[in-house]
Order: structure tokens, then sequence, then C-alpha cells
């Protein structure tokens, strides 16, 4: 039953990283299926490449899916999958972009072969 629930607030939605334009479109998306079947908490899973995660929290960010100033009745996280960078500097870098965007409690690192024997 739970999982049935879950599954009806999964959708695809295609855009381009680098397009500002595919995340407005996103949030018009989710407004309307917010509506429908979901509630305002947000999760995006960044399972792609560190040179993109700037840009891609920077996007959520002016679309407006984004928001240091999260209300009481919902939330917004952002997970990013290691590598964090690829250098100390560049680590230091990437943190500062998506500080500048969220709270430090709105992110989570997480490194996906830490975790992989207890998903199998």
């Amino acid at each position: 039953a739970l999982w049935t629930q879950f599954a009806e607030t999964i959708f695809y939605h295609r855009g381009d990283l680098s397009d500002l334009e595919a995340y407005k479109s996103l949030k018009i998306s989710l407004d309307q299926a917010e509506d429908d079947r979901l509630k305002k908490n947000l999760l995006f899973y960044l399972a792609i490449s560190p040179s993109q995660f700037s840009e891609a929290v920077q996007h959520l960010s002016e679309a407006r899916l984004l928001s240091k100033e999260e209300t009481g009745d919902h939330w917004q996280r952002i997970v990013v999958e290691k590598p964090f960078g690829h250098d100390g500097p560049s680590a230091h870098e990437l943190n500062e972009s998506l500080t500048h965007h969220a709270h430090e409690r709105q992110i989570y690192r997480i490194d996906h072969y830490l975790g992989k024997e207890t998903v199998q």
C-alpha cells in the first residue's frame, strides 16, 4: 500500500540540465501536480557529473524550486552523489555554491558505493 501511494507521486520530466527554461517548466508541472496528488516536499537527487552540480542547483533556485526560506508546511532537499569535486579546492568551491542556494540541513552528500551492500 505504501509503495502504491509513493509510486503515484513519481513522474518523469525531461529537460536539459543547462537550460533554465527546463527548470521553469518543471516548476509549472510540479505546481499543477501538487494540486492533484503531490505534497509540497521536494527532493532533488543529483546523480550527475560534479561539473554540473553548481549550475543545476543555481537553476533550481532561480526557478523557485529550491529556497533557503522553507516554510513549516513543506521542505526541499538536495541529494548530491559523489564524487564531490576532483580535489580539495574544487570540493570547497562546490560546497560554497551549494550553500549559497540551500542551507546545510537541506543538502545530503552520499557515496553510492558505501551504500551498495545495504541496497543489495
